[in-house]
């Protein structure tokens, strides 16, 4: 079920998009300041927010308490991110 992924997320992104963003997950919906996304039963994720004025999209997938994936922003830089329920 979806709702195994309720809960409060911190997600930790890496490289030149360096910073932390905090969301809550609940019934397959994420939302966090300034963006939103969707996660499915199985884990896969996607995510749309806007970081210091600038739009960007993560993907990735979550297992449990944890989650991995990358990111790209709309001029270009790219990097990792990992997540932890709290």
């Amino acid at each position: 079920s979806v709702s195994r992924f309720d809960g409060r997320w911190t997600f930790i992104a890496a490289g030149c998009g360096a910073g932390t963003k905090f969301g809550v997950i609940s019934g397959g919906a994420i939302s966090s300041s300034g963006g939103s996304g969707r996660v499915s039963s199985g884990g896969s994720m996607r995510a749309s927010f806007t970081v210091f004025g600038k739009a960007t999209v993560a993907v990735g997938r979550l297992s449990g308490a944890t989650g991995t994936g990358t990111y790209t922003r709309v001029d270009g830089c790219k990097g990792p991110w990992t997540a932890i329920r709290k």
